[in-house]
């Protein structure tokens, strides 16, 4: 079984050697290529790159570095980086992160049996000391698409990386990561969990991701990350909308107020009054149909806790309700925290 090795390139020269090593000190046997995608960044990070890759004796792994004319993004590159793949299965790996070296070969052995759309397994968090969560799933096979779907963001992972993705799969479903999103993976990841009926889950930590100071996760970047994630659930609410199946209907839209819900607590920390009420209206506008098949007393408390969401009650109200919402639910975190 042939894998492909996806690994986007730009400004990590002080991480990129230890992730190209990491692929090299794979102990899996099988045949794997590795997609180097330059995607023209400004430091050393290709010539590190030619230097790390002349070093290779390992005869099942392939390098292969593609350039880009011009800088145009992480979801670019992985795209090219699937157009270009010859392998069987596809794996994202971002340059400034490592995998164990018995990653690939693990993810590979349930497939010897059945050839799952994807597998996917933990993951540690390096670079801090914040614990990455646990999937919540039970390790196996998991076959369905109900049964994907709604596990989708609850108890598995959003994140591209750490996946092994049928290259099939990508290509049939045009299963691509949309250009300038910086939260790429979120609307990515969705759109698989629309279209995959089976998986395999891993609890062994495979992947070393990097979490740093100046990451989207952190810092001041918090603003455009909220932004993005408007963004983001705008394409949830276009795909859930024509991916119009009844047991994925409760699941959307306790998703989706979640989301909604969270990343205006996020703007409490960040943005002004008027930046909070223009996002508000973002957030207002993104509905869909109310649960059903549920008793009169949780659809009441529902539709109160939701209230924001609703277009019966004027704006000024709906904001009101839902800045102290947000805050209340801050609050009890905190506590709890």
């Amino acid at each position: 079984m042939k894998i492909s090795i996806v690994i986007p390139i730009f400004n990590v020269e002080d991480y990129i050697a230890a992730c190209i090593h990491s692929v090299m000190n794979q102990d899996y046997m099988g045949e794997i290529e590795c997609l180097l995608i330059d995607d023209c960044g400004t430091d050393k990070s290709i010539q590190l790159v030619e230097e790390c890759i002349s070093t290779n004796i390992k005869q099942n792994i392939q390098f292969r570095i593609i350039h880009h004319q011009r800088n145009r993004g992480l979801s670019v590159a992985r795209n090219t980086g699937i157009n270009a793949a010859t392998g069987d299965y596809v794996y994202f790996l971002d340059s400034d992160d490592t995998i164990a070296p018995e990653s690939i070969r693990l993810m590979t052995e349930p497939l010897l049996k059945t050839k799952y759309d994807f597998v996917i397994a933990n993951y540690r968090i390096t670079g801090s000391n914040t614990i990455a969560p646990l999937l919540g799933l039970r390790e196996g096979e998991h076959t369905g698409n109900e049964a994907i779907f709604n596990s989708y963001h609850t108890q598995w992972f959003v994140m591209a990386w750490n996946k092994l993705i049928s290259l099939k799969l990508l290509r049939e479903n045009n299963l691509y990561f949309k250009e300038g999103l910086i939260r790429e993976d979120e609307l990515w990841s969705f759109q698989l969990a629309c279209i995959a009926s089976s998986m395999y889950v891993i609890h062994n930590n495979t992947y070393n991701y990097r979490l740093c100071e100046d990451s989207i996760m952190t810092g001041d970047k918090a603003i455009d990350r909220i932004q993005a994630m408007v963004m983001v659930l705008e394409g949830w609410v276009q795909i859930a909308k024509s991916y119009n199946v009844p047991y994925a209907r409760n699941h959307l839209y306790y998703l989706l107020e979640m989301e909604k819900r969270n990343n205006y607590i996020e703007s409490l920390s960040c943005m002004n009054l008027n930046q909070r009420i223009e996002l508000y209206k973002e957030l207002r506008t993104l509905r869909l149909t109310s649960p059903d098949n549920i008793n009169f007393i949780n659809i009441a408390l529902i539709r109160l806790r939701d209230l924001h969401t609703t277009s019966i009650i004027p704006s000024f109200i709906g904001f009101v309700h839902m800045e102290f919402l947000a805050r209340m639910i801050s609050f009890i975190r905190k506590k709890k925290s």
